[in-house]
């Protein structure tokens, strides 16, 4: 788990990874992983971009831009890992809808949910770990466990 001096803060460079808009402009699906390079705001500088209408909470959210102006984050990033230094700092939330942000993008911030994490985690049933894997992202190598939960019960459901 991240540690609160991991938190993002501003100034700080960081990899966003996700797949973008769903369709191209001439509506083909496409389904390509990319990442981007963003900068981190201050708290100050994301209230100020996210008002009211977008319930920035500093809190819980961070919010930053990319490095390179011509990026954008779509709907098919959301959920997609922010990390600095190969590690999971926050998830992409949401954009703003004001066309004033730019490419401004809104992340919930991993470090502010990681006691929360760490409960949910202590508090699963059964867990088996079933290795360390490597995976990459944009050129970023992120180490891994791959863990199965196992539930005591399992119920048959079908579907008609």
């Amino acid at each position: 788990m991240p540690k609160k001096s991991d938190r993002l803060t501003a100034g700080d460079e960081f990899e966003i990874t996700g797949y973008g808009p769903a369709k191209t402009v001439d509506g083909r699906i496409k389904r390509l992983l990319r990442s981007a390079v963003y900068v981190a705001n201050s708290s100050k500088e994301c209230s100020e971009r996210f008002p009211v209408k977008d319930t920035f909470d500093p809190e819980y959210e961070s919010c930053g831009y990319p490095k390179d102006p011509s990026v954008k984050v779509d709907y098919g990033d959301s959920g997609g890992p922010v990390a600095r230094k190969n590690v999971l700092q926050a998830v992409i939330h949401r954009k703003g809808d004001d066309p004033a942000l730019g490419n401004s993008v809104i992340f919930s911030d991993i470090v502010a949910y990681s006691s929360w994490l760490q409960k949910a985690v202590n508090h699963l049933r059964t867990t088996e770990k079933h290795g360390v894997y490597e995976l990459s992202f944009g050129g970023t190598l992120y180490h891994t466990q791959a863990v199965e939960t196992v539930e005591h019960t399992r119920k048959l459901v079908s579907m008609q």
